[in-house]
């Protein structure tokens, strides 16, 4: 992260071409994802540079891979440290 209080954090992630996730769930915070570069596929769905991803407390997604080099900004909703629970 590069800024955490209570209230929120924000981090910039940077992924590499074939980098995958397994899918999550916050119970506590909302986590918004804003594309800056770079193409992936969530759950189906094609996310490039411009998008936004808002994931409130208790939705999922199921799978993420990088399909191209990429970078997302990130912001949480709290700030709740450990509240990443795989699904």
């Amino acid at each position: 992260s590069i800024i955490r209080t209570k209230d929120f954090e924000f981090m910039v992630r940077y992924y590499t071409k074939g980098d995958k996730e397994s899918g999550h769930i916050h119970k506590i915070a909302d986590e918004i994802s804003i594309f800056i570069y770079g193409k992936c596929v969530m759950d189906g769905v094609i996310f490039e540079k411009g998008d936004v991803l808002h994931l409130k407390a208790g939705e999922s997604f199921n799978a993420f891979e990088c399909l191209e080099d990429a970078a997302t900004s990130v912001i949480k909703t709290p700030s709740a440290i450990g509240d990443k629970y795989p699904v």
